[in-house]
């Protein structure tokens, strides 16, 4: 009965070694996939906030933009203004 139970554990240890290679493949592309599934998380919640910084800076340069086209508007616009007394005053 010993040498039928030292064979039958000879085949298990024949059989867990002919997989060891396949076991330890999958694990490591499991363990691999996880850790990228982890940083795609990561680098997608920081790109959120990358987001809302950028939206921001684009809305603030807008409104500076916008400013600056009012200001020299109204430059002009007194520029002209003026032109037009100063011909007013003095005909040609």
């Amino acid at each position: 009965m010993s040498s039928n139970s030292t064979s039958n554990q000879k085949q298990q240890l024949g059989t867990l070694n002919k997989y060891r290679g396949i076991l330890l493949a999958v694990t490591l592309f499991l363990v691999f996939n996880l850790a990228v599934l982890g940083l795609n998380f990561y680098t997608s919640s920081t790109l959120d906030s990358d987001a809302v910084s950028i939206n921001l800076s684009g809305r603030q340069r807008m409104l500076s933009q916008r400013t600056a086209k009012v200001l020299l508007s109204i430059q002009v616009d007194a520029a002209q203004e003026y032109r037009r007394a100063q011909k007013s005053k003095h005909p040609i």
